[in-house]
C-alpha cells in the first residue's frame, strides 16, 4: 500500500494545468522617468534608479541612477572619514 506522500505525488501528477494558448506576453513598454540627480541624464523605467523624498523645483520627486548615487555616497564616505 503506498504512503501519504507517494498519493500526494500521484494526485499531483495527474493535476497537471492545461496550458493557455490565448494568454499572450505583455508587452513591456518602455517610460521616461526623469533626470537624474547627478549626472542630469534622461532616465527610464528599463534601468535601475532610486526616488528621493526630496523635492526638486517642481514639486516632483527626484530620481537618481542607482550607480550615480552609490558613486557619490562612496565619494562622501572616502572624504569624511580619512584617517
Amino acid at each position: 500500500m503506498p504512503s501519504v506522500g507517494q498519493r500526494n505525488m500521484a494526485t499531483e501528477l495527474k493535476r497537471k494545468k492545461a496550458k493557455r494558448t490565448w494568454a499572450k506576453a505583455k508587452v513591456q513598454s518602455l517610460r521616461i522617468v526623469g533626470d537624474c540627480r547627478y549626472c542630469s541624464r534622461e532616465m527610464t523605467n528599463d534601468e535601475s534608479f532610486v526616488v528621493f523624498a526630496s523635492t526638486d523645483k517642481n514639486g516632483n520627486r527626484e530620481k537618481a541612477h542607482y550607480d550615480c548615487m552609490k558613486y557619490d555616497d562612496e565619494k562622501k564616505n572616502k572624504s569624511k572619514f580619512d584617517w
